[in-house]
């Protein structure tokens, strides 16, 4: 007998243990793209929640407010019916405190699922004169 081969036992033994290694990382593979993307939706999101506050502390407030903004899937400003994306800001004068002083509450939220990505609260005071 000529002992110069594999046998066809440990052919189907190479065979099955690659296609484990190979189901297990591809599966890897695919947990990493979703991590991936839900990464990139919070930074996103990140973003425009620190642009509004900016943007709400550099105009004049007089009374409670509650601006709405709609986002597309690439975080541009669209119609309410095209919207993936809605932030909600609201300014409320905090009335525990001195006039002049607001909270800024703002979320943003998925419109489908109605799942809250990023919400952040944070305090402002516009000096009225």
């Amino acid at each position: 007998m000529n002992n110069k081969g594999f046998t066809l036992i440990e052919i189907i033994f190479s065979i099955a243990f690659l296609s484990v290694v190979s189901v297990v990382m591809l599966s890897l593979l695919a947990a990493s793209f979703e991590v991936e993307n839900e990464t990139d939706l919070m930074d996103m999101a990140i973003l425009k929640v620190s642009n509004e506050i900016e943007e709400i502390k550099a105009i004049e407030i007089n009374e409670n407010q509650v601006i709405e903004k709609h986002y597309s899937e690439y975080w541009q400003e669209v119609s309410e019916k095209e919207a993936l994306y809605t932030l909600t800001a609201k300014i409320q004068q905090d009335v525990n405190y001195e006039q002049g002083l607001y909270d800024i509450i703002i979320d943003i939220k998925e419109v489908k699922e109605g799942a809250i990505i990023i919400a952040t609260r944070t305090k402002h005071y516009w000096n009225r004169k």
